[in-house]
């Protein structure tokens, strides 16, 4: 069904997309967009068959069955109508945006009269590591990948990319945009928040007690570990999803001042143990 796949953003997430479908489907002719040094990285690891700079995305998506956007969330928003403008009939259009309710929105006013169709796609991957430099064919391996339809999506065009996804060991979750957001706000977008919060704090009394540094734990680390991702690209996240996020920094916040509350009392172990069955579902389910 795919037989041309154009990637708009070879950057991590990007240049993984190139490097599964050269793994996992071989007969698929790979065209890239970005800027031509990461172009020239992506030759040199044979990520892709041919390559475009962004000033020619138009040429670049005219052939393609797939075209799937990696850029941030902000730039998916500016480049869709170009895009829409230029794909060809029968293409699907998809991205691998963090947030989806705008992405959608934009999606369909600009295939309005175009036979083109969209596919709201999250891989929910990656690490705060970025480049093309990165890029890992198994990235998707076990990991969910949201599959978000939107009024105009062709059923068997979502299905063949449903099929896609699993064969690079993905696992597809289809989800509404609104729901999307909402979950994401609270799995994803308010940890981040958290381990920056978290992350700061530390460097304040480092500040003072250099010892700090010396006698940090692996709990610290696995929950600061994302406190270095860019901000250039949840600059993004937090702008199209702002009413989530900040809904789960209240109920956080309304949490934590109970348990603060708690702290030195017995009572504090319901909290532990809600804790703890959560944690044991969410393994389970995993």
């Amino acid at each position: 069904v795919f037989g041309t796949t154009c990637i708009i953003g070879l950057g991590a997430l990007g240049g993984s997309v190139a490097a599964a479908l050269r793994m996992y489907a071989e007969d698929t002719r790979i065209i890239g967009v970005s800027r031509e040094q990461t172009l020239a990285e992506a030759r040199a690891k044979k990520l892709i068959h041919e390559g475009y700079d962004y000033a020619d995305i138009p040429a670049a998506v005219s052939g393609a069955d797939l075209i799937v956007l990696c850029t941030p969330v902000a730039v998916i928003l500016e480049q869709l109508p170009q895009v829409a403008a230029a794909a060809p009939d029968h293409a699907l259009i998809t991205d691998v945006g963090s947030t989806k309710r705008q992405i959608l929105e934009t999606a369909a006013a600009s295939l309005a009269d175009r036979q083109a169709g969209f596919l709201g796609g999250h891989p929910m991957a990656g690490s705060e590591q970025r480049g093309v430099q990165v890029s890992n064919p198994v990235m998707f391996r076990d990991r969910p990948w949201v599959l978000v339809e939107g009024a105009d999506s062709d059923p068997a065009l979502t299905d063949a990319f449903q099929q896609l996804v699993e064969s690079f060991g993905a696992c597809p979750v289809r989800l509404s945009a609104e729901d999307h957001d909402r979950l994401v706000a609270a799995i994803s977008h308010l940890p981040q928040l958290v381990a920056v919060g978290l992350m700061d704090l530390a460097g304040s009394l480092a500040e003072d007690a250099p010892a700090l540094r010396a006698i940090t734990g692996r709990g610290f680390t696995d929950m600061t570990r994302i406190a270095g991702s860019p901000f250039d690209v949840w600059r993004d996240i937090c702008a199209t999803n702002r009413d989530n996020i900040t809904e789960q920094i209240d109920q956080l916040i309304a949490l934590l001042t109970d348990m603060r509350d708690q702290v030195g009392d017995d009572t504090l172990g319901r909290n532990f143990q809600r804790a703890a069955v959560a944690k044991q579902n969410f393994e389970h389910y995993r």
